[in-house]
């Protein structure tokens, strides 16, 4: 059985911003395993940037991160 390669996808939470990531992400860095960290929409800028965005759109994007990873 031959080995799979890993791969790390970071997902931030409500409130947070990659900025606050960047201690794991160099971390990971150092790993030397491939690694995605997407802005969910509405997140990293104003709380007003989060009207009319819906939780599945955070989906569609942790999902293309995923498949950018695969």
């Amino acid at each position: 059985m031959s080995k799979k390669k890993l791969g790390i996808l970071v997902i931030h939470g409500f409130s947070s911003k990659q900025s606050g990531y960047k201690r794991l992400t160099e971390r990971i860095e150092t790993l030397h395993l491939p690694w995605q960290l997407p802005t969910l929409r509405g997140h990293d800028t104003t709380p007003e940037a989060l009207i009319g965005i819906h939780w599945r759109e955070w989906v569609e994007d942790g999902e293309k991160a995923l498949k950018s990873l695969l």
